[in-house]
């Protein structure tokens, strides 16, 4: 059975230690972050089946909802917050951010674990909105931004990264084609090459060992050729 990987976003060096040994005798694979900064480079580098968020991180009061809002708005990954002040404002403002479960500190063992494993289970049989995983967050120079997967032109594969192009720019993205391909929004996303993952609704023109996207060639191999379009899709483009 594969392990799942949980995500724990705690400034505190003690209690992060502390609930991160409670996941590791659990079975969990745990990814450590201290602030939303490094939560979010994280998410974009790593798989995350669950994320546990302090609600209270540094000077910030709030910046765990600030973060749970951003999982709730582009990642289709569950978390729970954790926090040590259980007051009703900010019980109000973290259960707008819809979290699958909220603690308070001390919290026992089992129910950590417990949380964890009902809103995996609630996860896994609820059909996730499908805004969640329409949109890739990566980091692009000094900042994060969120780029909609329609406006993507198509991706190239370098190693353990892509490259992501849309319209004249070009973005670094952890992840693999296996994994954009896997997202339920990326419909219209088809492989032609081993090292290439295009978007269909680009294409502006095609012909037997290229396809035509904003100006530039992205190559077809023999492997993909046969399934890249259908028929109808063909008659729709400018053969070349």
């Amino acid at each position: 059975m594969k392990q799942s990987t949980i995500l724990l976003v705690e400034d505190d060096f003690l209690n992060r230690n502390l609930t991160k040994s409670i996941l590791q005798k659990a079975g969990y694979r745990v990814l450590e972050s201290k602030n939303i900064e490094e939560a979010l480079a994280l998410i974009a580098l790593e798989p995350v089946d669950l994320a546990i968020l302090d609600i209270n991180l540094g000077n910030d009061k709030e910046e765990g909802i600030a973060l749970g809002q951003k999982i709730k708005d582009h990642y289709a990954i569950p978390f729970i917050y954790l926090t040590a002040y259980a007051n009703i404002p900010v019980f109000t403002q973290a259960k707008a951010t819809q979290p699958h479960s909220y603690l308070t500190k001390p919290f026992k063992d089992i129910d950590l674990i417990a949380a964890i494993e009902i809103a995996r289970a609630h996860t896994a049989t609820a059909q996730m909105p499908e805004k969640l995983i329409s949109s890739i967050h990566l980091k692009y120079q000094d900042h994060f931004i969120t780029l909609p997967l329609d406006k993507i032109d198509y991706f190239e594969s370098k190693g353990n990264y892509l490259l992501c192009y849309s319209e004249n720019k070009v973005y670094k993205y952890r992840s693999t084609i296996k994994q954009i391909l896997a997202l339920p929004t990326a419909t219209t996303f088809v492989q032609t090459h081993r090292g290439f993952l295009v978007n269909k609704d680009k294409i502006e023109k095609y012909n037997t060992k290229n396809v035509h996207i904003n100006q530039r060639l992205v190559a077809i191999s023999r492997h993909y050729k046969k399934n890249l379009f259908t028929k109808n899709d063909a008659d729709k483009l400018t053969l070349n």
